[in-house]
This record gives C-alpha cells, structure tokens and sequence, in this order.
C-alpha cells in the first residue's frame, strides 16, 4: 500500500520553493540557419511528439542497453531510419515548431534538422544542461529561436527547455517537458511542476499577457487523481496533481487571466482524448497548455478547437494502437528491425498572427 502525506493546506499553494531550492539553469546553444526563409502565412502549428529514443551513432558510454554497439545492434543506419520516420511525421503534419522528448544529444538532434531543412526548419536547439541525463528535450522551429534556456528539474530527469521564438515580431515562449514517468510518485512530479510555475509566475509578472505555451510528455493525465500527496484534513482532502494542483491546468477559459493554463484535451470528445496506449488504455501524457496571451484576440492567438492527435495510418497498427520503434531480443542482445515510430502519437495545434 502507498504512504499517504497530509498537507494541510489549499490545494493550490501545496508546496512553496524554498529559499535553498532557487531556479538553476543554463543558457543553451541555440543554432540557426539563416538562409532560411520564415513562412510568412498567418496560421502555423505547434507540435509535441515523444519520438521514443532517437539515439545518435557515437558509443559514448551512457546509452541505454537496447541502444548501445555493445549489446544491439543499432548504428548509424538505424538512427537515419528512425530520423527517416520522424521526418514523415512532420511532413505530413506540417509543423513550424515542434518540442522533442527522448532526444539522446546534440548530434542526434542536429542530424535530425539537417534531414528536415528541406521542410524550411530554420533553427534548433537541445536542452543538454544543467544537468546531464541520457535523452532530452529539444525544439525545432521555422522561427528564429532567440533564445533558450534549460532549467534543472529533479535528479536524473530531464531539463525544462524554454525558448523565446520570434513570430512576426510578437514573442512566442515555449517550454518543452517530459518529467518523471509514472514509475515514481506523484510528489516528483509535483516538485517539476513547482519549478515551471515559478517559471511562468515571474512572466506573467512582467507580461500578463505573455504568450506562453507548455508542452511535451508530463506523465499525467489530463484528470489524474493519483498522487501521494494529499491536501486538506483527515474529514476533507483530495489528491494534490502536480499538473492540476500546482502547475494549474484547467478547461475554464475564464480562469487563464488568473494564471491558469488551458488543456487542450478538453477540447476533443472524450473518446477520442489519448496520445499513449498502455495497459489496454488510452492516456493523455502529452499536452499542449496555452496562457491567456494566447487567446486574447491580439498578437498571437489559438485557434480554437484546432487541437488533434497525429493519427495517420501508418503510426497505427492493426489493431490501432502506436506502432512503436520495432526491437527484438535474444537473451540480453537488443535487434532493431528497421520500422515502426514511437509508443507515443504526436499531438498539435494551430494558431494565428492577428496582423
């Protein structure tokens, strides 16, 4: 049975930074093609997608077993296959910016932008510090990135990647996540959700209306109730859900002039709400939130309803769950057939420039 934690506070100031636990972060290169044309249309789409470990083809140590030279056999051939595969997906969804989880390195995410330069991506960047962990998250735009930054989450998991993009002239912010799986307790989560609320909390301090969109693999479900934290007293408490609770996501529009974040997920019937299949379910770990900048009918805007998950045929199997990256086995040694994409769908969304 798990142990359960009582909170005996509101729901919504559950767990406070505390002096010692200031924001760490690292600038983070940020590389740019300017020969490239910016796409100069009014609508435009942003994209997450968990692309289940693209690993680059240099043995360095840190790989995970099924993708190291010394027990698999992966190589470069395999890495320009699954890039093969990603790039099909963004073809086909024809994005302008998409936030990547499960990138192993610099290399493999520059390897990818080169394959899809021809897609007019512009610029790119990876959030590999401040601290290392073996895959990460990071970010490719048909907009010039002005800058981005990686902030530390929890021991061994992986950096917040924030990045400002310039869309014509307006400041577009974007976070790119992928916190702690579901194997650990929601209390982790929490304390990654802390973090990016601090975050967003001193932007929309300086800019109520700043245009911010979070996205990536947050590990929880758009109504998670599971946690190990609670909040209230013994005669009164719920469950504290970092994503809910603490990053505060909501399907209330009228709530995001208080800081909230509109899910997207809200916006499907809810038989059709699931990016990830696991256990015979489908789950809704993937998100895309927007502040209220984003639908104050100036700069830049969401276009309603325009929220889907990528399901195209070929990401499906029969029976219509996520082809994943094929890998066989024989005994401890790992086989990579060449096919599939991810255990993960991507999900995206439209906005406009109000000229």
């Amino acid at each position: 049975m798990k142990k359960l934690f009582f909170i005996f506070l509101s729901a919504c100031s559950i767990i406070n930074l505390k002096p010692k636990e200031e924001l760490i972060s690292s600038q983070l290169e940020v590389y740019c093609d300017e020969s490239i044309k910016e796409p100069s249309d009014s609508i435009f789409i942003i994209a997450s997608y968990n692309v289940e470990n693209l690993f680059d083809d240099i043995e360095d140590g840190y790989e995970y077993r099924d993708y190291s030279q010394k027990t698999s056999n992966y190589s470069r051939e395999f890495m320009l296959k699954k890039i093969e595969n990603i790039k099909r997906v963004l073809k086909d969804i024809n994005a302008d910016i998409v936030g990547f989880q499960e990138i192993e390195s610099k290399r493999a995410i520059s390897e990818l932008f080169n394959s899809v330069k021809d897609l007019n991506f512009k610029c790119y960047t990876i959030a590999d510090k401040p601290q290392f962990t073996i895959v990460k998250t990071a970010l490719i735009s048909k907009y010039k990135i002005i800058s981005a930054v990686g902030y530390k989450t929890i021991p061994e998991v992986r950096n917040i990647l924030m990045a400002k993009i310039l869309v014509n002239n307006d400041t577009l912010i974007v976070f790119v996540n992928h916190w702690k799986s579901k194997a650990g307790p929601e209390s982790e989560r929490i304390k990654i959700a802390e973090i990016e609320r601090k975050i967003i909390d001193s932007l929309l301090k300086l800019n109520p209306k700043a245009n911010i969109v979070s996205i990536g693999d947050f590990n929880t479900h758009y109504d998670d109730k599971e946690s190990d934290i609670l909040a209230g007293n013994a005669f009164n408490y719920k469950p504290v859900v970092g994503l809910i609770d603490v990053l505060k996501t909501t399907s209330d529009l009228n709530l995001l002039k208080d800081g909230y974040l509109y899910d997207l997920w809200y916006e499907l019937p809810e038989n059709e709400r699931g990016s990830h299949y696991f256990r015979n379910e489908w789950g809704t770990l993937d998100h895309i939130l927007i502040s209220y900048g984003l639908v104050d009918s100036f700069g830049i805007d969401y276009v309603k309803n325009s929220f889907k998950v990528f399901k195209a045929n070929y990401l499906l199997t029969e029976d219509g769950v996520p082809y994943r990256w094929q890998v066989e086995f024989e005994g401890n040694y790992a086989i990579h057939l060449g096919k599939g994409f991810s255990d993960h769908l991507p999900i995206y969304a439209k906005f406009k420039i109000i000229r």
